[in-house]
C-alpha cells in the first residue's frame, strides 16, 4: 500500500482520504467547484467528523475515482493511540475498497506543521 500525506490533494490522485475534525467541512483541501457538491453529500450522510464516521463519495470529481472522508472527533483530545486507529480504519477502508494507494489530507482545523508531522506519522504507524 502507497500512502502519502500531502498539504493540497493532487487532482491526478486517483483515491482521496481526508480525516475530518468534527465539526470542520473539509473543504480547504477541495477545489471550490466540488466542495458544494460535497458539503450537499456530507449533509445528506450527516456526516459531522465524529470519530470513526466515514463518508466514501465515488468519482467525487474528474480523475477522483474515490473520495473517503473519514471523521477524526474533536482533534484537540485524541491521544496518539487514536490517531494510530485513525490510520487503521484508513487502511482497512482502502484495502477493503481494493486501492492500493492513496493520498491523504488532514482537514482538522488549526494545526502547525509540527503537529501536523507528527499527527502524519502516526497515522501511518496506525496504517502498516
Amino acid at each position: 500500500m502507497k500512502i502519502n500525506f500531502l498539504d493540497q490533494i493532487p487532482g491526478a490522485a486517483k483515491s482521496q482520504v481526508v480525516i475530518v475534525g468534527e465539526g470542520e467541512t473539509g473543504s480547504q483541501v477541495l477545489n471550490a467547484a466540488d466542495a458544494a457538491r460535497i458539503k450537499a453529500a456530507m449533509a445528506a450522510a450527516k456526516f459531522t467528523g465524529k470519530r470513526d464516521q466515514l463518508l466514501e463519495i465515488l468519482a467525487a470529481d474528474k480523475g477522483v475515482d474515490r473520495l473517503i472522508l473519514v471523521g477524526a472527533g474533536e482533534v484537540a483530545k485524541l491521544s496518539d493511540l487514536q490517531w494510530e486507529l485513525t490510520g487503521g480504519l484508513v487502511l482497512a477502508t482502502l484495502l477493503a475498497a481494493r486501492q492500493d494507494s492513496a493520498t491523504i489530507r488532514l482537514a482538522t482545523g488549526k494545526t502547525n506543521a509540527a503537529e501536523a508531522a507528527r499527527v502524519a506519522a502516526l497515522i501511518a504507524s496506525g496504517a502498516t
